[in-house]
């Protein structure tokens, strides 16, 4: 059968491009490709799971192919690698990560095990297609046991990560959607992921613990090792229950900085069964040790080794420092000497602008002897620190997070996942102070205490070793506080007094201090923003005086002997979950808490601090040069309204008759307007430009005295319906002509929209009103408010004395309950209704109103439970 040309041409096209789509889809790549055989790291000096003869890392790192779920095509990716890296990319969803790996033969009877350092935030693992483990926590390494029957050795293996990158507020994820100052979150697979493998027959868990006498000159090592028998149960004969070996537990230690010469070592016999737990226990003496310390950071080497005759089984390799830290009378003592923290709180964002190793280095240069890491850093960090002599607290990434969402019982036995992991992380690590549960908790919340005390209860941690430390972010107690937080026995309390520029910062201390019993220690966490609020280059030197000013005045006025310590928030900038209200002058979404910015550069304030926390600090406060304001545009604008308002009111006398009659004869106004009487359009405009006018330099002057606020910062954030809309807005509040002029507008659409609202109502009534009249009924009713011009012109600057707040609230509210009742007369005039009637629709409405906007805010951010969580750190808190 002959097929015509234009035929033959369609089918060699349709070929063709099916070539080229097959060639083009990475999933359907050859798997030669993609099909890796595994290498092994055997010099791996971390302890971290340590690498040695006969124990190995395998990265997983390098190239993968991933895809968004409901995507058809796969793409490459070199990992780790941040999702949300770009601010403009999409990084919320359900993310598949894929590839495939051959399994060396020398893999055979070993213990394997995946370790993932840091992957946000829900993940699914597979291999094979099989299930292996579910990771709920990021930040936090996860570590998941394989099976040999999971893959195929001297084959093709396909490993799949199913990541939800979508933050929650409930649940199993401890961080909520959206919170109070907390940065923004790596999303994706952000650390290294490997394969580590060690022998079937070796050393499965091992636990330290450092004795020191009363003078700390000699030290007792007491250990406890785990043996697994993984080798011996494949080698029971038939008939046989258990077998039963020999061998051998060697403990070394050597000083790495005298060419490892061995200081003490340590053997012992043992004996192996295959159907039993074989945990040994014991201690040796140990003498002319040198603690670590922030001074003197000592690191040993410790050789624990596993041996048959003179077979080495298992080798394992950590670096460990002898140190002891207890607290009395309210002051934290390491090695028996007391020790004040002066520390810096690093906050690791997105995207980061240096490696973590980068922040170690810039603290010690700044002299200070301690971060603070609300986020878990990875693993190579805390090795840093350890051989650079920095304490670290390490925590769980709970950050000023609703009391709500710590009472489900999820979020309880996640942070217990969390902290098994954080334990994990943290073991040998002589530089680790403390583990945090969280910063920032909301006392006023009963479940905030309860959640502690149920995490805390589930902690067994041996004295000497690391205390748990909370943070909150209170001044004034609620009532039982006291009694709960003793409960929970907490080793340090952190004090968030973020910006807190109060004279009584003493007092506020002192109240802690006082009600805290003598074994736990008090540590203050202050800062301040540099706020660039103009954005000419020669500003800059005034703004960063400002800063340095605030934060030396905090550090001036901090009680010294009242504290464990402080930290200082934070070394540098860093990209929040929301644009900020205190970054004016960039467009990128920045905390500008840092000493540094976001380059890395230092400010003022970092020498403020340097030299603070090297002793030689001047008590004399730095110069502090106010800015230019821009307050007087409020009263230009009033004022200009004001003169508009007199100049019709004295030329126009119908102007004036109908502004007289509606303010003294409103029932007969209404009715004319019932009977479709026609008022002058540019008359009705006119009113209600003056009255929008003056509602909006109230809103106005509100939103500028409030400019600095973090709390007001967040609270926009909350209800603005898209972040470019925020960002809009915080341009418009620092320079105020456009805010007056917006709220103007504002103000002007919702009277228009509620005149919509009650010609509709007229029609259900039949009661056909003009739509003009109904214009005309609302827009002239707001004509009182013009009353209010005198205090909305100089509302911005009355803001500032407290004792005007409460009168001039009481007479704004005043005038807007007259407006309403109003309104309400002037419906029951125009529709006929009956006063009932008219009251229940207008209610009805606003619940109807209320409701919608309450689910449609709550049902993604949780709205109740956060401005719950603001209105406590108000009541009991400094903001």
């Amino acid at each position: 059968m002959l097929i015509p040309m234009n035929k033959k041409f369609t089918l060699l096209f349709l070929t063709l491009c099916c070539y080229f789509i097959s060639s083009w889809t990475i999933s359907d790549l050859s798997w030669a490709q993609w099909a890796d055989t595994l290498t092994v790291i055997q010099q791996n000096q971390s302890n971290w799971f340590p690498t040695s003869e006969t124990r190995w890392q395998s990265p997983l790192i390098g190239e993968w192919i991933y895809r968004l779920k409901g995507e058809k095509h796969w793409r490459k990716i070199q990992l780790p690698h941040t999702i949300n890296a770009c601010p403009t990319k999409k990084a919320d969803g359900i993310w598949f990560f894929r590839r495939t790996f051959v399994v060396p033969n020398r893999w055979q009877n070993k213990r394997w095990y995946l370790v993932l350092n840091g992957v946000n935030s829900v993940c699914d693992v597979r291999i094979n297609n099989r299930f292996v483990g579910y990771y709920t926590h990021g930040y936090c390494p996860v570590v998941i046991p394989l099976d040999d029957n999971l893959v195929q050795v001297a084959q093709r293996n396909e490993i799949e990560l199913k990541i939800d990158t979508r933050f929650g507020n409930r649940g199993e994820n401890l961080l909520p959607h959206i919170s109070f100052l907390s940065p923004c979150r790596p999303k994706g697979i952000f650390r290294d992921l490997f394969f580590y493998i060690e022998p079937g027959l070796g050393l499965s868990k091992t636990k330290l613990q450092f004795l020191p006498n009363s003078d700390f000159s000699k030290w007792t090592l007491r250990y406890e090792v785990e043996i697994a028998a993984k080798t011996l149960q494949q080698e029971l004969p038939p008939g046989a229950f258990s077998v039963q070996k020999s061998l051998l537990l060697e403990l070394q230690i050597a000083d790495p900085d005298a060419n490892n010469r061995k200081i003490a070592a340590y053997s012992t016999s043992i004996n192996v069964f295959s159907d039993t737990a074989n945990v040994f226990t014991g201690e040796f003496k140990l003498k002319n040790i040198i603690p670590w310390s922030p001074t003197t950071p000592k690191v040993y080497h410790l050789d624990i080794y596993l041996k048959e005759k003179h077979k080495v089984l298992d080798h394992l390799v950590y670096k460990i420092g002898f140190r002891h830290i207890e607290i009395r009378e309210g002051s934290l003592w390491l090695n028996g000497k007391p020790v004040t923290i002066h520390g810096v709180t690093v906050v690791e964002g997105v995207p980061l602008q240096r490696k973590p190793r980068f922040y170690v280095t810039q603290a010690k240069s700044l002299n200070a002897n301690a971060i603070y890491w609300p986020f878990p850093p990875s693993p190579e960090v805390l090795d840093e620190c350890d051989q650079t002599g920095l304490l670290s607290i390490v925590g769980l990434p709970l950050w000023n997070t609703p009391g709500v969402f710590l009472q489900d019982k999820r979020a309880i036995t996640a942070a217990k996942a969390y902290l098994a992991s954080l334990q994990l992380l943290i073991q040998f690590h002589p530089s680790v102070l403390s583990i945090s549960l969280g910063s920032g908790f909301d006392l006023g919340h009963s479940g905030s205490l309860s959640f502690l005390q149920s995490v805390t209860s589930a902690i067994k941690l041996p004295p000497g070793t690391v205390p748990l430390m909370a943070g909150f972010r209170t001044t004034d107690f609620v009532p039982d506080a006291e009694a709960l937080i003793k409960k929970a026995s907490l080793g340090l309390i952190y004090l968030n007094l973020t910006d807190f520029r109060k004279s009584e910062l003493t007092t506020v201390v002192q109240r802690w201090r006082d009600i805290l019993p003598p074994q736990t220690g008090l540590l203050v966490e202050i800062g301040a923003p540099y706020i660039q609020s103009r954005c000419n280059s020669e500003d800059v030197s005034n703004f960063e005086t400002q800063q340095a000013h605030n934060i030396q005045q905090m550090l001036i006025n901090l009680n010294q002997d009242q504290v464990a310590g402080e930290f200082v928030l934070a070394l540098a900038d860093w990209r929040a979950q929301y644009p900020s209200i205190l970054t004016p002058c960039n467009s990128l979404q920045i905390f500008p808490f840092g000493l540094m910015n976001q380059n890395c550069k230092p400010r003022m304030a970092w020498k403020v601090v340097q030299n603070f926390y090297r002793g030689n600090s001047d008590a004399t406060l730095l110069p502090l040069e106010l800015g230019n304001s821009e307050d007087e545009i409020f009263i230009l604008w009033g004022f200009g309204v004001l003169i508009l308002f007199a100049y019709f009111f004295r030329r126009d006398y119908r102007f004036r008759g109908n502004f007289i009659r509606v303010l003294v004869r409103p029932r007969g106004f209404f009715s004319e307007l019932k009977e479709a009487r026609k008022i002058f359009l540019s008359h009705s405009l006119l009113t209600v430009f003056i009255a929008a006018s003056t509602l909006s330099l109230i809103l106005a002057g509100l939103f500028y005295h409030l400019r600095e606020s973090v709390l007001f910062d967040f609270i926009l954030s909350l209800f603005s319906i898209h972040t470019d809309f925020k960002r809009q807005l915080v341009t418009f509040i620092w320079h105020p002509t456009g805010l007056i002029a917006l709220f103007t507008l504002g103000i002007m659409l919702c009277l228009s929209v509620f005149a919509g609202y009650l010609k509709l109502l007229s029609m259900l009534a039949s009661r056909f009103v003009p739509l003009r009249n109904t214009f005309t009924f609302i827009f002239w009713l707001s004509g009182i408010f013009v009353f209010l011009l005198p205090i909305a012109l100089s509302f911005v600057r009355l803001i500032n004395f407290p004792q005007l707040h409460l009168w001039s609230f009481l007479l704004i509210m005043v005038f807007v309950a007259w407006f309403i009742y109003r309104i309400f007369i002037g419906i029951i005039i125009m529709c006929d209704l009956k006063p009932g009637i008219v009251a229940i629709i207008l209610l009805s409405s606003l619940l109807i109103l209320t409701l919608l906007f309450y689910w449609a805010y709550d049902y993604h951010i949780s709205i109740k439970a956060h401005l719950g969580y603001l209105y406590h750190i108000w009541k009991y808190g400094h903001f």
